[in-house]
């Protein structure tokens, strides 16, 4: 029987726009994203874009995908604005310094991309809370199981694995259905085939992941 090959190399992210995955989950912020300015079109504070989901469900991906667009800089503290920014993970940030960041590009005048994995309502400041609430967002949605397919699919074969279609679907089955638990079922499949020698099959998912599964 055929055995796939499999090999540790280290892999280098690429935020390049033909790499992301375009599903029924994201589709939407894909496309605020893309047909931005156009698309960005709150009354309140048109400058602004908050983009909230889970862990590992693309946002740092998009990001980037807007930066390179919108020639915006990544922010983490307030300094002078004299470009587009991103803030990310912004329910982690400082809150006098996300307040500071949006009133200066407010006032120049320049576009601003938040994300964050939830709406930051534990924020104190009021004056922060309420921008935020006047702005426009953008929400990834959890993944259906054709989603986590894809996202499989496309971690096995980043990491030269050939996995069989059949497979995939067992690993859909036996895990979460979340970003997260996509991404950590492969990296976890990847490892233990290269430390035990053997491939993945039926049998190395069930035994990983069968005993998990609520």
């Amino acid at each position: 029987m055929h055995q796939q090959s499999t090999f540790d190399f280290p892999q280098k992210t690429s935020y390049a726009i033909e790499e992301f995955i375009v599903t029924g989950a994201n589709n939407l912020s894909f496309q605020k994203i893309c047909e931005w300015p156009s698309s960005w079109s709150h009354a309140a504070y048109p400058y602004f874009l908050l983009l909230i989901g889970p862990k590992q469900s693309g946002k740092t991906h998009l990001a980037h995908i807007w930066a390179q667009k919108a020639e915006a800089k990544f922010l983490s503290k307030v300094s002078n604005i004299s470009s587009n920014v991103i803030v990310e993970d912004i329910s982690e940030k400082d809150e006098k310094d996300l307040l500071g960041i949006f009133n200066m590009c407010n006032e120049a005048k320049k576009y601003c991309l938040f994300t964050s994995s939830k709406f930051p309502d534990h924020f104190k400041l009021k004056d922060l809370v309420s921008r935020l609430k006047s702005i426009d967002v953008s929400y990834i949605n959890t993944p259906d199981k054709e989603t986590i397919k894809v996202i499989l699919s496309k971690e096995f074969a980043s990491k030269s694995l050939q996995i069989e279609p059949k497979m995939i679907s067992l690993v859909a089955d036996l895990i979460p259905l979340n970003f997260h638990s996509a991404y950590k079922a492969v990296n976890i499949l990847n490892a233990e085939s290269l430390n035990t020698n053997k491939p993945i099959n039926a049998g190395l998912i069930k035994k990983l992941f069968l005993a998990t599964t609520p």
